[in-house]
């Protein structure tokens, strides 16, 4: 049986999701709630040992960030040691992004103990760098498809040192770093050992 399978650019799936929006009605919001829903369903049936492990997320300021931190809210009940560092200030969260990161930060406060960190830049980075990489699993939700211009400074070091890092990355929509069109790293890019995208799978996965 003939398998068809569709590759869209960032600049299609971003009209794709605007018009789902717009026309059907549907709220940011739910769609970013579904993404983080079964992203968690592919991240558990990749790495099942949760329970045992160690779990780091970080997340940008995008969209891609708020897919992220709705994988924390659910990991957070599952697993025993999960921590988020969302990697910019607070107050540069907007959307559902926003609304993602005070649901989690409820979540938090329900829980006890310190589980989410800001990470504004490079020199607060550096602060966290070891505590970081002494996780065993982690979830890349820092750059999107939109990305086209060469990752530098501070989110370069972040890159870094994930792919220094001796646990698997799991990496939402696009490994960050990596051209969502032609699939070339944009100066470098997260090595992730599964991918969970969105809506259709990008051209530059291929």
């Amino acid at each position: 049986m003939e398998v068809i399978m569709y590759l869209v650019t960032a600049a299609e799936m971003r009209e794709m999701d605007r018009k789902t929006i717009e026309n059907f009605g549907l709220a940011g919001q739910i769609l970013m709630e579904n993404a983080g829903r079964k992203a968690i369903d592919m991240f558990m049936a990749d790495f099942p040992e949760i329970h045992s492990k160690k779990i780091c997320i970080l997340a940008g300021r995008g969209n891609n960030g708020g897919d992220a931190l709705v994988m924390a809210r659910y990991l957070l009940n599952k697993a025993k040691a999960v921590n988020t560092f969302v990697c910019t200030a607070r107050e540069k969260l907007k959307g559902d992004a926003l609304t993602n990161l005070i649901l989690l930060e409820t979540l938090c406060r329900e829980k006890g103990g310190q589980h989410l960190f800001f990470i504004p830049d490079l020199e607060a980075f550096e602060k966290f760098r070891s505590a970081i990489r002494h996780h065993d699993l982690f979830v890349d939700g820092l750059l999107a498809t939109g990305l086209n211009t060469p990752v530098r400074g501070f989110f370069r070091e972040v890159i870094t040192t994930l792919n220094e890092s001796a646990g698997p990355v799991f990496s939402l929509d696009i490994p960050s770093g990596l051209d969502a069109d032609t699939g070339m790293p944009l100066g470098i890019c997260i090595k992730a050992q599964a991918t969970a995208t969105f809506g259709f799978a990008k051209a530059g996965h291929f």
